[in-house]
């Protein structure tokens, strides 16, 4: 264990200095952004109430037990909803639909300790409308999702339920920006960059494994095995140091190779 710390510490030092000599530099690789649909199969009792207001479960496994989405999903810059409401009737005023749920480490449920842009959309009549929720950086799994209304049941039904409101949401499709890119030795993050990040985060994976810990299970480092950068088949505090090589070099205008270093 002893080892370990010092095998800790000796990283973080270098990546403080590594840092510290450029910090404001960074190497960048093309990537490609395509528009997927996620998954989606409806189930019966997807549309329901909070009580008061209308809710439709997109993956809901804490309130309603409802998976309509599934929870491994890679998604980036945003999760779309095409949905279709009818039932409204003549509007005063118009509806809001928001797009609300937690996915990764991102949380976007219209509140201050936000750390995504919830979407909203107002809906005027029946029809077809879109709500878009942007994600400030990829995520790898869906852990919530929710179309939220203010749509006061009780003023179509008396009972407040669902079913005697005769309105209907029915999704024609959810997508996502799904940002792939080309898998590379040292881009830990999968951020299409290789950059002190990638180290930190082969550090603490390393850190965690040698813990007693099963980091594989994390969604941060979906991504771990490009940090095998000396393709012994095991991440180690070495491949952080290799990593933290190879971008110093190449910020410096080099041009390294994992064998070299």
């Amino acid at each position: 264990m002893k080892r370990v710390q010092q095998k800790v510490n000796f990283i973080f030092c270098s990546i403080i200095c590594f840092c510290f000599l450029f910090f404001s530099l960074s190497i960048t690789f093309p990537v490609s952004a395509a528009v997927i649909s996620i998954p989606y199969t409806p189930s019966p009792d997807s549309l329901t109430t909070d009580g008061k207001y209308l809710r439709l479960n997109l993956r809901n496994v804490w309130n309603g037990n409802c998976e309509d989405v599934p929870q491994a999903v890679t998604c980036s810059g945003f999760i779309n909803v095409t949905f279709t409401i009818s039932g409204l009737g003549k509007l005063t005023d118009p509806y809001t639909v928001s797009l609300l749920g937690t996915a990764g480490d991102l949380t976007f449920w219209n509140n201050a300790s936000d750390t995504a842009s919830a979407g909203n959309v107002h809906v005027s009549r029946d029809g077809t409308y879109n709500v878009q929720t942007i994600l400030p950086h990829a995520v790898y799994t869906i852990d919530c999702l929710l179309l939220t209304t203010n749509i006061n049941l009780y003023q179509y039904a008396e009972s407040g339920t669902v079913a005697d409101a005769g309105i209907s949401i029915t999704v024609q499709q959810i997508t996502t920006e799904n940002t792939s890119p080309v898998e590379m030795l040292g881009d830990v993050d999968g951020d299409a960059m290789i950059s002190v990040e990638d180290a930190v985060l082969v550090l603490t994976y390393y850190a965690r494994q040698s813990a007693g810990l099963q980091p594989d299970t994390e969604a941060v480092f979906f991504h771990i095995q490009n940090g095998d950068v000396d393709g012994n088949g095991v991440i180690s505090v070495e491949d952080a140091v290799s990593i933290l090589t190879y971008y110093a070099k190449q910020s410096a205008g080099l041009s390294p190779d994992w064998k070299s270093g």
